[in-house]
């Protein structure tokens, strides 16, 4: 009788660390989906603006490789510091 109740003792045990871990995992895989969803829309309005001030406000920012790299990672902050840049008369 005894060994059969550390037996349900230790299974129970088991459970919760297993519900414990499944939800450790879910709450982490939750945050990095939010946060990847973020940089992607981040580095989609990125290029968008870039491209409308190029098309429409013919703002004249170059389309280099370098250009849209730093808007697909930095996004609308990129585009901002590149147009306050190209106002200011300075070189990109």
């Amino acid at each position: 009788m005894v060994a059969i109740t550390a037996s349900i003792i230790s299974e129970i045990i088991i459970v919760a660390l297993a519900l414990f871990v499944l939800f450790f995992v879910f709450s982490i895989g939750r945050s990095l989906v939010r946060l990847l969803m973020g940089l992607i829309v981040n580095a989609i309005l990125g290029l968008a603006s870039l491209f409308l001030l190029n098309t429409f406000l013919n703002v004249g920012i170059p389309l280099n490789t370098p250009e849209i790299i730093a808007s697909v990672i930095f996004g609308l902050p990129a585009v901002g510091t590149m147009l306050i840049l190209r106002i200011a008369g300075i070189p990109i």
